[in-house]
């Protein structure tokens, strides 16, 4: 079966602009429930990427 992959890239540190906004992670958290309820038939895989650690290969 295919999959659709949600990648959602942010930071886990708030910036001054957005303090009352949502943070990536929430949104993160908050995609997973949604598709699966809007979309039962699809397989999702999610991924979070936080722009501010450094990434390896």
């Amino acid at each position: 079966m295919e999959h659709v992959s949600v990648v959602v890239y942010g930071a886990d540190v708030i910036c001054a602009s957005c303090v009352n906004a949502p943070t990536s992670k929430d949104i993160y958290d908050w995609l997973q429930p949604l598709l699966k309820r809007k979309y039962p038939n699809i397989s999702f895989k999610y991924t979070y990427i936080d722009i501010t650690k450094i990434m390896t290969t």
